[in-house]
């Protein structure tokens, strides 16, 4: 959406997020009364059409279009994912009698150590790049 400021369109950045946020009423409006997961899974439901409006406008733009920018993250999220599956494995069948900050330390390292070490074995470039950020190359 920055593209959208960028490029001096600050008033098509102003509309989306307008036209967002009424989408955000709506969906609360209406999951409310479902409960906390309804409120969850609209949230998880509006962050997926938040996506694809921004960058279907955006796109216009720098001609990178919604399904170009999602094949290139997918990866990411597919390791993302399988780490998470891992971690929630671990936790339920195996962590659960330790106390919860030993919990989310093992989780936490658990889930670095996959998705750190599928990124390492997939070689992606995504971890060539938080390398560089890390140690400024």
């Amino acid at each position: 959406m920055s593209i959208l400021n960028v490029k001096g369109l600050s008033e098509h950045f102003l509309k989306l997020e307008i036209y967002k946020k009424i989408l955000i009423v709506i969906t609360v409006i209406i999951s409310v009364p479902f409960g906390i997961f309804a409120l969850l899974y609209g949230q998880i439901f509006i962050s997926g059409i938040s996506f694809f409006i921004n960058a279907h406008y955006t796109g216009k733009f720098i001609k990178y279009n919604a399904f170009e920018q999602l094949k290139d993250f997918l990866p990411i999220v597919i390791l993302a994912v399988f780490a998470s599956a891992i971690m929630y494995i671990l936790d339920s069948f195996g962590l659960n009698h330790l106390p919860d900050i030993f919990r989310i330390l093992i989780g936490i390292f658990a889930g670095l150590i996959v998705y750190l070490g599928l990124a390492f074995l997939f070689k992606m470039d995504s971890l060539t790049d938080l390398r560089n950020l890390i140690f400024k190359k």
